[in-house]
């Protein structure tokens, strides 16, 4: 469990560095995901939410 909660804890630290700072973390033109994610309009605490 405390393994999860690390793993979770770093992924929130990532989205939020992604969300503030722009940071492109793949090529939009061979993953859509991005591009998908952006149009939905998903915040951190919304897709984490979903996931969990």
């Amino acid at each position: 469990m405390a393994v999860l909660m690390a793993i979770k804890e770093v992924a929130e630290m990532v989205i939020e560095l992604i969300w503030k700072e722009q940071i492109e973390v793949t090529n939009q033109d061979k993953n859509g995901m991005v591009e998908a994610l952006a149009k939905a309009c998903l915040s951190r605490n919304t897709l984490f939410r979903a996931y969990w």
